[in-house]
């Protein structure tokens, strides 16, 4: 589907894999961060973490993009609250 056709009540995944999700407003990406050396206690090397960038929109250049199962979009709001600073 194309970015205009997306709702922000859905997340999505773009054409190289990543899931994007509209959150405070914006839409960000799940990416992977490496967490510094040493970790007290050990971490696994990767860790999937919200994208510091921040869209107004989806960019065209990930097009097409696919909506998540409903579940799966619920899913992953209750973890990012879960997650989220209080």
């Amino acid at each position: 589907m194309k970015s205009e056709d997306v709702s922000t009540e859905d997340a999505v995944v773009d054409e190289e894999g990543t899931i994007w999700i509209h959150t405070s407003g914006r839409w960000r990406y799940f990416t992977w961060w490496t967490p510094p050396r040493p970790t007290s206690p050990p971490q696994p090397t990767e860790q999937p973490v919200l994208s510091w960038d921040v869209f107004d929109r989806l960019p065209d250049n990930y097009e097409p993009y696919t909506r998540l199962d409903p579940a799966a979009v619920h899913t992953l709001r209750w973890v990012l609250q879960q997650v989220s600073p209080k």
